[in-house]
């Protein structure tokens, strides 16, 4: 948790300087429309949303990118925004007076506990399950979420944890192999084929070099797979031992510090194209593959 909670000011620099800056906000947009396609090989959108009526779709982790925003506006659909930042990302787009989605505070870990159970078509997540603090509990509770029938979309960069040096977020990788969902890092390693096979169909596919998978609900998972009272716990010792964090003056000056050094990175990153970014960061993963 101390890694995820240290990963904050990143992305608040990061999100920040993006929407602060017009040209950054401007090509970041029309990157995100050029790129907003699924793979349909592995589902098909409109077909499966031809079956349903009124359906809720949640985009859970979302950022400030609205990916999906662009992805179903041609559906009628009920689409909910969902990051654990929320307050942060609203303010952001407040303060730079831009007309975006109102974002809802939510946890993947904790999903059911903000949506009933059983009552959602369809959640994508995009390059955020593995910046989550427990990516397979994340999924679980996106199952008790889901109607019977419904679809997790999963699209993330490949082994991006081993990219980025399991620096802040980035504490799991995503990845393929041998047409297995494989989530790993330093300690554990998990095949979602074979731990949800009971209860799920699992289709992988690569759209381009990012991992992409379809988990489809096909009956009600046992709650025993999610453990509330190790949650409970866990939630209460991090918030004391977070509390305590601020209590010392020496936390609260590098937590503010990281923020401003990451501002000035991103600062300087707005000089170059958002394209020529993208370029750099597809090579480094590519080298890791």
């Amino acid at each position: 948790m101390k890694d995820w909670l240290n990963g904050i000011p990143y992305e608040i620099a990061f999100w920040s300087s993006i929407y602060g800056n017009k040209k950054s906000r401007k090509n970041l947009f029309l990157w995100t429309q050029k790129n907003y396609g699924i793979n349909d090989k592995i589902l098909n959108l409109e077909e499966f949303l031809s079956n349903k009526k009124q359906s809720i779709v949640l985009d859970v982790g979302c950022g400030m990118s609205f990916r999906t925003k662009y992805l179903l506006e041609n559906y009628d659909v009920d689409l909910q925004y969902i990051d654990p930042l929320a307050d942060y990302f609203n303010k952001i787009a407040i303060k730079n007076k831009v007309n975006v989605p109102t974002i809802k505070f939510g946890m993947l870990e904790y999903l059911s506990a903000f949506y009933p159970t059983n009552n959602i078509s369809l959640i994508f997540i995009f390059n955020a399950l593995d910046h989550s603090q427990n990516p397979i509990k994340g999924l679980f509770e996106c199952f008790e979420a889901l109607e019977i029938g419904g679809v997790i979309y999963l699209q993330h960069h490949n082994n991006e944890a081993v990219t980025e040096s399991y620096r802040g977020f980035h504490q799991f990788n995503i990845t393929i192999i041998d047409n297995q969902l494989i989530i790993w890092n330093k300690k554990d390693k998990y095949n979602i084929n074979e731990l949800f096979a009971d209860f799920a169909e699992v289709i992988t596919d690569f759209t381009g070099n990012e991992p992409t998978a379809v988990i489809k609900k096909t009956k009600n998972t046992n709650r025993s797979f999610i453990n509330d009272s190790d949650d409970k716990k866990f939630l209460c010792e991090n918030m004391l031992n977070f509390t305590q964090d601020l209590s010392s003056v020496s936390f609260v000056l590098k937590y503010h510090l990281k923020f401003r050094w990451y501002s000035l990175i991103h600062f300087i990153m707005q000089f170059f194209s958002f394209n020529f970014k993208a370029r750099i960061k597809t090579i480094i993963r590519k080298s890791q593959i």
